[in-house]
């Protein structure tokens, strides 16, 4: 995302998936086709209070609507 903010009535978790293409040009791979595999989640923050943000779409939303992924060292390379 990043372009736009995200909007307070959108909430919930941040899921992140990725899926594995045989493809140079990503732009012409069959999203159809793809097989998505979930890589993280992050829902509610620990140790919350009634007083501080208790969801992570929170920091998302504070952040300019920008969010960053760790990609797993032992994912499988698909291209």
């Amino acid at each position: 995302m990043g372009t736009a903010l995200w909007p307070e009535s959108h909430v919930g978790a941040l899921i992140d998936y990725t899926a594995p293409y045989q493809a140079n040009d990503y732009t012409n791979v069959s999203k159809a086709d793809l097989k998505f595999v979930k890589i993280t989640q992050q829902a509610l923050k620990p140790n919350v209070t009634s007083s501080t943000d208790s969801c992570e779409i929170d920091a998302f939303r504070n952040k300019n609507s920008k969010w960053n992924v760790l990609m797993p060292r032992d994912l499988k390379s698909g291209a």
